[in-house]
């Protein structure tokens, strides 16, 4: 299988290319950072640097900007937001216009919130916090 990783040099994507190259597919990832990229993978920084003949069987988008390493601030929250909506719609665009589109198209991305939890007990249904 030929698969599209974005986000392939972040903490899921990486483990993600490792274990599809052990199952034996080929795996090119689209990402900023090419020089940290395996000499096993195929790396590009942008999607028109794929040849149109090149078909993708599967694509999955884990790309956007990490989470882990700024302050939360107005601005930073609208840069995650942001690199997760326009990788994204790039990756949609491009597919639209190709003669052979993806058979799946995984796109993830984890924001998640944490609050103070008072009490030992964890419900699906507790509702968000304020900040």
């Amino acid at each position: 299988m030929n698969v599209l990783v974005t986000g392939g040099t972040g903490f899921i994507g990486s483990a993600l290319c490792r274990r599809l190259l052990e199952d034996k597919h080929d795996v090119t990832v689209l990402t900023r950072h090419p020089d940290t990229i395996k000499a096993s993978l195929k790396s590009i920084v942008e999607l028109e640097q794929l040849k149109d003949e090149l078909v993708f069987n599967s694509v999955i988008n884990l790309a956007g900007e990490p989470i882990a390493n700024k302050r939360w601030s107005d601005k930073q929250k609208q840069r995650i937001v942001n690199s997760r909506l326009e990788t994204t719609q790039k990756l949609i665009s491009y597919f639209k216009t190709r003669e052979h589109k993806p058979k799946l198209f995984i796109s993830g991305s984890a924001i998640g919130y944490y609050g103070i939890d008072e009490s030992n007990d964890s419900f699906d249904e507790s509702a968000s916090g304020d900040d």
